[in-house]
Parts: structure tokens; sequence; C-alpha cells
């Protein structure tokens, strides 16, 4: 591979010897671009990235808190960057859409807030149904298309309010917030691979294995999925707290516990008010 020599730094123009500049860190010499080189470039990216991801989401799966405990403590090089985690963990939902986010369709959305004796998404709806001169159903299929596209990269919302439930939970340990954001991204990371990936694709492969060997098709339903997913956030908590804010069991198990009302909130109350908002204003 040829080299182009130069007499400054590329990067920040500052003349210097030797084959790094010493004001940046960058090569001082050029490479030119070839199709070997590309091709290393490649193979070196996705052998990283499967060391540093196996090992990273192993530890979130199996070591709830050591990731956030170890990265805050400085300890970061080894492992996979959690918020990258996060977004592949996303792209990975979208190309194995087996279990429907947290977006709902329209009907049972508007159904949802009645109950909850919020009327302001009806007279949202009624609005823009007036302003756009459509039909409901229309709006609904609009919405229905949105939501999708919306749903996913919304997710990163709830990152930083889930950081701040964590820091009014553990107020008196007297962590930055940053550290608490940490264990949030910990937590919405499991919270993300085992609800959205790996319990729909066992679920499926069950569903298959039943009808293969009894010829009926089984539906596993929220209603089935649910304990599992609440016993299961639960115990990963749980163990999380203890490790990250170094507290007694009882009191990890108890705080885990009530942190599924916030948790709840956050996921399937404000985050799905801020999807349906920006949804029906993009429509």
């Amino acid at each position: 591979m040829a080299s182009i020599p130069t007499k400054n730094c590329i990067s920040c123009g500052v003349k210097g010897a030797g084959n790094y500049c010493s004001n940046c860190g960058a090569p001082t010499t050029v490479k030119r671009i070839t199709l070997k080189a590309l091709l290393h470039d490649v193979f070196h990216f996705f052998t990283h990235l499967d060391s540093k991801f196996i090992k990273t989401i192993r530890l979130v799966l199996f070591k709830p808190g050591m990731l956030a405990l170890e990265y805050c403590e400085g300890v970061r090089k080894k492992y996979f960057k959690p918020v990258s985690l996060f977004l592949i963990g996303i792209i990975i939902y979208l190309l194995l859409p087996l279990k429907q986010g947290l977006n709902m369709s329209l009907s049972p959305y508007l159904t949802t807030t009645k109950a909850w004796h919020l009327n302001f998404a009806e007279r949202l709806v009624d609005n823009k149904l007036s302003n756009k001169n459509i039909s409901f159903s229309e709006l609904a299929e609009k919405y229905e298309y949105r939501s999708v596209v919306f749903a996913k990269p919304m997710l990163f919302i709830i990152l930083p309010l889930i950081g701040l439930a964590l820091m009014l939970f553990f107020y008196r340990k007297q962590k930055y917030y940053f550290d608490h954001f940490i264990l949030a991204l910990e937590m919405s990371n499991f919270f993300l691979y085992v609800v959205f990936i790996i319990l729909p694709v066992l679920l499926t492969g069950i569903a298959m294995l039943c009808w293969w060997i009894f010829g009926k098709n089984y539906v596993f339903d929220d209603y089935f999925s649910g304990p599992i997913v609440i016993l299961t956030l639960v115990t990963n908590w749980s163990i999380a707290f203890k490790r990250f804010y170094k507290i007694k069991t009882w009191h990890a198990i108890l705080k885990a516990i009530f942190f599924l009302l916030p948790f709840a909130i956050i996921v399937f109350f404000i985050y799905r008010i801020l999807l349906f908002l920006i949804t029906l204003i993009s429509i």
C-alpha cells in the first residue's frame, strides 16, 4: 500500500517528524484506499464488534449491574459502548419484528386514554380530522404506518427518564446523574434484548415446536409472557441494585419491586403520549 509523504499533519496542520503527529496523534502519512484495505477494515470491524459485543451483552444478561459499575469506575475500553449496544438492539428489533413494540394503534390508544380520563387525545384527533378533511379510518391507517416508523428510534427517550427515576429512588447514595444514567442504560438494554428480541424468539420457537409435535397453533400473548417479563425484570433489577448501589439483598428486592411503578409510567404512559403527539403532528 503506497504512502503519500506529508510535511504537515493533515488533521491539525502542525509540522513534525515521525510516523504520528506529536500534537494530535494522527498518522503523518496518508495511505491510499485499496480493495485490500477496505476488506481489512471490514474484517477488523466485525471481529472487533464480535468480541466486545458478546462480552458486553453477556454481562448485561448474566451479571446485572456489573457493566454500569465498571463503566462508572472507568473500565470501559474492553466493553462495547452501552449506547451503541442499545442502538444495535433497536436495529435487530427492526429486522426481527416478532413482537409489537410499545406503540399502539390509534383506536386502542384512544380507548386507553378514555379509560384514564384523558380526553386530550380525542380532541387532538378530532382537530386533525377536521383540518385534514379525512375519515377516521384514513387517519388511523396513516397513524399506524408512522407510529411504527417513530416508535423504535424514540426508545431513546426513556433512557434519561429512567436515569432520573433512579436518581430519585437512590438519592441518599449521592451519586452523579451520569452514574444513574449508565445503570438506566444497562437496564434498558436488558429490557430491549430480553423482552423484544430473546423472549419473542424463544416463544416463537416453542410455538413452532408445539405445532410440529401436536399439530396445534399455540399463541403466547401478553397474559402469558407478562408475568415472565415482570419476574425477569425484578430479578435483574434486584441484582443490579445490590451490586451497583451496594445495598442489602432484601432492600434491593423491595426497591426493584417498587421501581416497577415509575418504569411502567415512563414506558407505557409518558413514552406513548410523546409517541402519539409526534406521530399525530407528523401527519
